[in-house]
């Protein structure tokens, strides 16, 4: 990925990064995975 400040990005537009072998946006994935478990465990109270 490149260093843009502001630039966003969709869950499709990750996959298709990770999917071209980008690290960054593999890395990306993960983290929006482990914040949709938490908020399903502690964010819907």
């Amino acid at each position: 990925m490149d260093e843009q400040e502001g630039v966003q990005l969709t869950q499709g537009g990750l996959r298709k990064l990770a999917a071209a072998g980008d690290q960054e946006a593999e890395t990306a994935i993960k983290i929006l995975k482990q914040a949709k478990k938490k908020y399903q465990k502690y964010g819907e109270k």
